[in-house]
């Protein structure tokens, strides 16, 4: 689904009729950006992988493809080398992951999907795929056994104890040495068996307390011979957690107890989130121009977008500290198999991009406006700053390069999104109901942690009349 070739739409999801997604066939492996086995054959994008996908809440089960065109489903599929064809110059750019003059389809061959179905009939093999009872494997034919508390992979199980601890079993059998087998928790591994052996079970009970009311997990495995295998995710949503309460009467802040024990209270003179007002991009023929907004709940946006009527390629590399998450999601971006427009993420704040706005790669890349929006989750706890150095043509171009419409003075250049400079805080540790003094000059109250949303925890903004 990472592909710059076929690139996969995250931002559209039906639960009805979105019910599986291919984590690898002969183009390679798709689960997380930077794993093992990644296509070589085109150019990949951060955040379009399975896990960014799981980590949205999306409710997905995980089978192996083919796309072989060789009209033997199942069959294994030889690698296969093929003659790239030579890009044209203005195709590649410094984040392409390579242009190669011969590729080798996946080594692993074609993935294939297993079925835990009732009996071996259309309908029942289609039932079992819509309900998530699937695994996915490649380059190999292991037997996986996935559970929780009896509920199936694919199952979705709601607890209404907060304390629930979920028993996980796992078996897995193979005709080859198994190296490895993963529990993998909202995307990081919290638990490993290793062999080698031929058959690896193991029960295991997750005794940490949930963050956020909707959890998953899935089982990574890997042979000796390179053959791997990931099964379908079971979803756990705990309704029984409980959102603090807050309340604000006579100038005191009521904190009445939920199930986070440790909070944060800051008090704030002035607004806590510094946005911007959107510049007239129309005003400008060229230019890169960042600027922040504001969502709904509160969460922060840092747009960037590079503006030309003609060919001009700009770069850039942004530095995001003091944030709880954030996402990025590219604007405008003309799609290549090698090149085209492409940025980077490190997933831990580190951005970059190479994007060339008017450069009319195909027939729909005609937009002379390009971008990032960069969503973030403040923690409250730090200040949050972005280092941001940008470049047009491979120089750094100040009188062209603007922040909330203003030219900056110099490149590298910081923007200052969250500042605690001006707050009061208070850590408090709550055991019962807390009432707090708020403090005559302020207008706004921040509570961090306050509510559980489905994938993380969130604050709570008051505004103080």
């Amino acid at each position: 689904p990472s592909i710059t070739q076929f690139p996969v739409d995250w931002s559209y999801y039906d639960p009805e009729f979105d019910r599986l997604v291919e984590i690898a066939s002969i183009w390679g492996v798709f689960e997380y950006y930077g794993n093992p086995v990644y296509c070589m054959s085109s150019d990949n994008l951060p955040r379009f992988f399975v896990v960014d996908a799981l980590e949205k809440g999306y409710r997905l089960g995980i089978i192996g493809g083919g796309d072989t065109h060789d009209c033997y489903p199942g069959s294994p599929f030889r690698p296969v080398i093929i003659k790239n064809r030579p890009p044209q110059m203005k195709y590649l750019n410094s984040l392409t992951t390579g242009f190669v003059e011969y590729f080798l389809y996946n080594p692993f061959g074609a993935g294939l999907a297993a079925v835990y179905a009732e009996h071996n009939t259309r309908e029942d093999i289609f039932r079992a795929l819509y309900e998530r009872r699937a695994y996915a494997v490649l380059g190999t034919r292991l037997r996986l056994e996935f559970s929780i508390d009896d509920y199936l992979m694919g199952s979705e199980i709601k607890v209404s104890d907060p304390n629930y601890k979920p028993e996980i079993s796992v078996r897995v059998e193979s005709d080859e040495p198994i190296d490895k087998v993963e529990l993998i928790r909202n995307g990081k591994a919290i638990y490993r068996e290793y062999g080698p052996r031929r058959a690896i079970s193991f029960k295991y009970i997750d005794e940490e307390k949930p963050c956020r009311r909707l959890n998953y997990y899935y089982v990574r495995v890997l042979e000796r011979t390179g053959g791997r295998a990931w099964s379908s995710p079971i979803w756990i949503y705990y309704t029984g957690l409980r959102d603090l309460i807050a309340e604000v009467k006579l100038r005191k802040l009521v904190l009445r107890l939920g199930d986070m024990r440790e909070v944060e209270v800051f008090f704030s003179k002035t607004k806590p989130i510094r946005t911007m007002k959107p510049p007239n991009l129309s005003n400008y023929s060229r230019g890169s121009f960042f600027w922040i907004e504001e969502t709904k709940d509160y969460s922060v946006v840092l747009k960037a977008r590079f503006k030309s009527y003609e060919p001009v390629n700009f770069k850039g590399r942004l530095k995001i500290s003091g944030f709880d998450t954030y996402t990025v999601e590219p604007v405008n971006f003309a799609i290549w198999k090698y090149g085209g427009d492409l940025f980077r993420d490190n997933y831990a704040g580190i951005i970059e991009w190479d994007v060339t706005p008017s450069s009319n790669l195909n027939l729909l890349d005609t937009s002379s406006v390009k971008g990032l929006d960069i969503h973030i989750q403040l923690n409250y706890r730090e200040d949050c700053i972005a280092e941001v150095e940008a470049y047009q043509n491979g120089l750094k171009v100040p009188g062209e390069t603007h922040v909330n419409g203003i030219k900056v003075p110099k490149i590298p250049f910081k923007i200052v999104i969250y500042s605690r400079k001006d707050l009061k805080t208070h850590k408090i540790y709550l055991t019962n109901e807390k009432t707090i003094k708020i403090p005559a000059d302020t207008k706004y109250c921040i509570i961090y942690p306050a509510y559980f949303t489905e994938t993380k925890l969130k604050e709570a903004i008051l505004s103080i009349q």
